[in-house]
């Protein structure tokens, strides 16, 4: 498995993760996984798994 950079980010402002996307691309972060913060309120540990699991495709 190779390094691959990645963000797991919540926000309510969707403008805001427009935004913080663009950046972390623009730094060479390739994953970037935006998730509902009431989900992630609410699953914390399923949000965090699928995370892993889409890092592990890659």
């Amino acid at each position: 498995m190779s390094a691959v950079s990645s963000i797991l980010q919540l926000t309510a402002d969707i403008c805001q993760l427009k935004k913080g996307d663009r950046t972390f691309r623009s730094h060479g972060i390739c994953i970037i996984q935006n998730y509902d913060t009431t989900r992630c309120n609410e699953q914390p540990d399923r949000v965090v798994q699928e995370f892993l699991e889409i890092m592990n495709q890659s």
